[in-house]
């Protein structure tokens, strides 16, 4: 049996870019991108103003899952960006979770299918 792979997924919303891009906001981004490699050495950008990395190493080490996100949108926030963070069952249900979060939405390991 295969263990679905926990994703966290940081959204920030001001960071889209509704109408191309913006220089300052590309900057700004690389800047999040970067402090959330201070959580884990890879993360992925996934489109302009979301990134995703694996949760499970990174959670053990800085006390769960909710504790991690909790950090990341304090260490995000510190750049002067608001966020919110999502942890599912694979990264479709983490940016979907990243979306509706306030700041944290956190389904529960095999709790994705209930969330979608």
């Amino acid at each position: 049996m295969t263990v679905p792979q926990r994703i966290m997924v940081l959204y920030c919303p001001e960071l889209r870019w509704p109408a191309g891009p913006d220089r300052a906001a590309a900057r700004l981004s690389e800047r999040v991108i970067a402090t959330m490699t201070a959580f884990c050495p890879t993360v992925e950008a996934v489109e302009p103003g979301v990134c995703a990395f694996g949760a499970r190493g990174p959670a053990r080490y800085f006390g769960g899952e909710t504790a991690l996100a909790g950090q990341v949108i304090a260490a995000v926030a510190e750049l002067g960006v608001d966020s919110r963070v999502g942890i599912a069952d694979g990264l479709f249900a983490a940016r979907l979770a990243a979306r509706d979060a306030s700041p944290i939405r956190w389904i529960p390991p095999g709790g994705t299918a209930g969330f979608l």
